[in-house]
């Protein structure tokens, strides 16, 4: 039997090989690349911690943790190996909200509770231990109050409503508007929704609320403006009727001063219903329905019976406040003050 003749490869068949292996080589290392990248992400929000982070020889531990600073590598090392028991990610989170400079020794009972809160703020820390440590108050006290500022003095420890923010802006005693501040979105209310005879709304509050009246019509009840939108100077003659008549203490409970009025923003709203006295909105019908539906269309009751020490005002009943619907369900859920949310949330 004659042996099979060896076919002898021709230039393109050897040209052909090498560029096999070449392209086999190319894709190797792109895929090495991909995976080496997919493994060790680089941290999106600082450009230098990936060099920083490589040279102090803990990349590995600290890059794929968020909230990294490159400016705090050495802090993270340190509280890391300090011998406390935590992970990089525990040292990392407490580092940030400079518990390593609070608590030198280690994060003590404090810090674990009060990290526990649901609505806790790191960068609120060291106003949360003063609160804690100089009253006798349970953690969920503690945060809640800080979050809503009652930790300083109202009206007088304040700073500018942050615009910025939208449907979402917060104005209380501690956050204020301008004088000249008018929204740009006022809408008039159709003479059908207001108790009296006009009323004005931010548009997306007015939109919402006719939606939460038509609603209300075919269950059956009544709901109608009694007070929306007030300018600056509005509120400043309500306020100091109020002062004339009650004195300046009782009026802060219950009157907000021009500039730290939520009416001025256009997104709050106090509601009636024909035949219901003012103060007796939340025990009507009407009322009752507003109070379980609210949320649904983006309401949320502004001043709470049982949050009186943490927004600074009285019960009230009537006053509703537009912040969109995620944000209303959330809180009407959770049975807190806007406050808190603001502060862990939107702030």
């Amino acid at each position: 039997m004659k042996k099979k003749k060896k076919k002898r490869l021709t230039k393109f068949d050897t040209y052909a090989r090498l560029f096999f292996i070449l392209v086999l080589c190319v894709l190797s290392v792109f895929l090495g690349k991909v995976f080496w990248n997919a493994m060790n992400p680089a941290p999106t929000e600082d450009a230098d911690l990936r060099p920083a982070a490589v040279k102090a020889g803990y990349f590995h531990s600290l890059v794929k943790i968020k909230d990294v600073s490159a400016d705090r590598l050495e802090r993270y090392n340190a509280y890391y190996r300090a011998g406390y028991g935590l992970s990089m990610e525990e040292a990392v989170e407490f580092v940030n909200w400079d518990v390593d400079i609070l608590c030198p020794k280690g994060p003590d009972e404090r810090v674990l509770e009060l990290s526990q809160d649901k609505f806790f703020v790191g960068k609120n820390l060291s106003r949360y231990l003063a609160l804690y440590d100089g009253n006798s108050q349970n953690v969920r006290a503690v945060v809640e109050k800080v979050n809503a500022c009652r930790d300083k003095t109202a009206y007088e420890d304040i700073e500018p409503t942050d615009l910025s923010k939208g449907i979402m802006v917060l104005v209380n005693k501690y956050h204020y508007l301008d004088s000249s501040y008018i929204p740009d979105d006022l809408v008039n209310a159709a003479s059908q929704y207001c108790q009296y005879s006009s009323a004005k709304l931010s548009r997306p509050a007015y939109e919402a609320f006719v939606k939460m009246a038509t609603d209300a019509k075919a269950a059956g009840y009544t709901i109608k403006i009694n007070s929306g939108y007030r300018s600056y100077s509005k509120q400043r003659g309500m306020y100091n009727n109020y002062v004339a008549g009650h004195g300046k203490a009782e009026a802060d409970t219950f009157s907000a001063r021009p500039g730290f009025s939520e009416h001025q923003t256009g997104l709050a709203i106090d509601l009636s219903s024909p035949g219901v006295g003012y103060w007796s909105f939340g025990d009507s019908a009407a009322g009752r329905w507003v109070h379980a539906n609210a949320h649904k269309y983006g309401f949320i009751l502004r001043y709470l019976e049982d949050k009186t020490d943490i927004t600074g005002y009285i019960y009230e009943c009537m006053h509703f406040r537009y912040v969109g619907v995620d944000a209303a369900t959330f809180i009407h859920e959770n049975g807190i003050a806007y406050e808190d949310y603001y502060e862990k949330y939107v702030k």
